[in-house]
């Protein structure tokens, strides 16, 4: 039974605004089916069989199994069209079009001289999810500028690393050795020394102060101690060094020599 206002397929109320809007393929779908419905299609003189076997030429290279594969359909069905006297069903005539880039009424008019299928597959507009850098503003850097900061770093008394010079110039290190190359590799290099310069204080204060811990208990009477005896003695900051035991010992080492 038909009812005004609602759909006779899905049974959906054709004034529902909730309802999503057509797709492409379905849009052309309609309107092939539209066109169809105004007027009897014309058949295709040489028949059916001619019609399909130009029609798998064009879009397949003559090539059944490929023609099946490629747009949906079932070999055995290929075969019935070719071999048995069957009729392609409505759907599978919208898929032959929609791929081959050819009316319907032209294809039932057997109109294919000098068609030609599309190099591209037909595709329809797909609507892609919104980009994660939607609403993200490109900025310009001024290079000149961001190159002078770093040359400033450069003269600064205290050493910085490429990872401090990266936040306060505000641009990642990728692109600071890709743009500022010379400087912020004169930064990493100063920041290194600076190190290795920081290190070596520290294992010279270090070792100064377990010859001074060796010192005050061999003057109060103690024969010898321990390596843990005498890191228990000393402060925090010389505990923390790393390879403590192994500087205590060496101190040890060189005392009994």
């Amino acid at each position: 039974m038909v009812v005004p206002g609602y759909c006779t397929s899905c049974g959906g109320f054709l004034g529902d605004a909730e309802t999503e809007s057509a797709s492409p393929e379905a849009l052309w779908v309609a309107r092939q089916v539209g066109q169809m419905l105004q007027e009897p299609p014309k058949v295709a003189s040489p028949g059916l069989v001619p019609l399909l076997e130009t029609v798998i030429e064009r879009m397949a290279d003559g090539r059944p199994s490929t023609f099946a594969s490629r747009y949906g359909f079932s070999k055995s069905g290929i075969s019935h069209w070719l071999n048995k006297g069957g009729i392609p069903a409505l759907k599978a005539w919208l898929t032959i079009a929609l791929h081959g880039g050819i009316g319907l009424d032209k294809l039932f008019a057997g109109d294919v001289e000098g068609w030609e299928p599309p190099l591209v597959p037909v595709q329809m507009p797909i609507e892609l999810p919104e980009s994660p850098r939607a609403g993200i503003k490109s900025r310009e850097l001024d290079w000149d500028d961001i190159r002078a900061q770093l040359r400033a770093m450069l003269e600064e008394p205290q050493p910085v690393s490429v990872n401090e010079a990266s936040e306060r110039v505000g641009v990642d290190r990728k692109s600071l050795y890709l743009q500022a190359n010379a400087e912020a590799r004169a930064i990493a290099d100063r920041y290194l020394r600076h190190r290795a310069a920081r290190g070596e204080q520290r294992q010279t204060r270090l070792q100064s102060q377990i010859g001074e811990v060796l010192d005050e208990r061999l003057a109060a009477g103690y024969e010898g101690m321990s390596a843990r005896d005498i890191w228990s003695r000393l402060d925090t900051e010389a505990q923390s060094v790393p390879g403590i035991f192994r500087h205590i010992t060496a101190v040890m080492d060189s005392r009994r020599r």
